[in-house]
């Protein structure tokens, strides 16, 4: 990413009160969260944005791949409401599963339409078999040579490469750190 790409599609901030954890630096600017807007050079992707998102301290642990569809055209939604976008989430953290939302016309006569959800949950009560923690797999893989879930050299080198250059430009000052009250739920407010 060059730098005005990163000054336009990048946020990042600190929660109140890091600098006062024992062991970090009273001046540190190092972010507990940052967002991130990115692009795929390809054909298929070309112009749909990717984002990355982490941070600490925030409301509840969650870990989710969030896929949002564009809205159906033309659209469905009530008239007056906000255009409404499927989405696909996939969900590691604290509950594993997927959930699919989507749009549907309710049962009857009438045009009405509401948001539904279709959910599979990993460690639902229905499940028999056992399941196995992520970390246990990932061990039994290791000791067993097993390279399947490990990134390679180049992938890791891809991901350096695209990372390097933000890490240089927040060093910069390019992105200014904001900051934000630990428990908060959503932080970025503006669309990157």
């Amino acid at each position: 990413p060059t730098k005005k790409e990163i000054a336009t599609h990048a946020f990042r901030a600190q929660y109140e009160g890091y600098k006062e954890i024992d062991g970090v630096k009273k001046n540190s600017d190092t972010e507990t969260y940052f967002r991130i807007r990115g692009f795929l050079d390809t054909p298929r992707w070309r112009g749909v944005p990717i984002y990355f998102e982490a941070g600490k301290r925030m409301k509840s642990p969650t870990k989710e791949i969030i896929v949002t569809y564009k809205h159906v055209s033309p659209c469905l939604c009530p008239p007056g409401t906000e255009h409404y976008k499927n989405k696909v989430i996939f969900s590691l953290e604290p509950n594993e599963g997927i959930t699919i939302q989507f749009l549907a016309k309710k049962p009857g006569l009438q045009m009405e339409v509401s948001a539904r959800n279709l959910e599979f949950m990993y460690r639902s009560k229905k499940l028999t078999h056992q399941y196995v923690e992520e970390y246990e797999k990932l061990l039994l893989d290791c000791i067993e040579g097993n390279q399947m879930l490990f990134l390679s050299t180049d992938e890791v080198k891809a991901m350096w490469h695209f990372i390097d250059p933000v890490i240089r430009w927040w060093k910069e000052g390019v992105v200014p750190l904001a900051s934000y009250k630990p428990g908060t739920d959503k932080i970025l407010t503006k669309e990157l």
